[in-house]
């Protein structure tokens, strides 16, 4: 599942906003940048946290390059719960991740 949540424009800059994953194995916030700048992290097995979060993160717009430090600072992170595996790599896929783990910006 891939929901479009919205996109916040400023002036030079359009962002959109998106969560994805699925039940079993949980969700995700991406941010798009229109240069093709992405950002993806994993946040919950829990639909309505992350949406709502998202919706924050639309309202505030965060850049992609903040996602991962925004989500730390709020405790969003590998370390809080085992079931929970971080996705975040801008513009450039993160080498040290196995194939089948990488998302891929479109």
């Amino acid at each position: 599942m891939v929901k479009f949540l919205g996109s916040a424009d400023l002036p030079g800059v359009c962002l959109k906003y998106y969560v994805f994953g699925n039940h079993r194995e949980g969700y995700g916030i991406r941010i798009l940048r229109a240069n093709g700048e992405c950002a993806n992290q994993y946040v919950s097995r829990k639909l309505s946290e992350v949406l709502d979060l998202a919706y924050q993160l639309r309202r505030c717009s965060v850049f992609p390059d903040n996602l991962g430090e925004i989500l730390e600072d709020l405790q969003y992170d590998a370390g809080k719960d085992d079931t929970k595996k971080v996705f975040a790599y801008p513009k450039k896929v993160n080498r040290d991740v196995p194939a089948g783990k990488r998302e891929i910006c479109l």
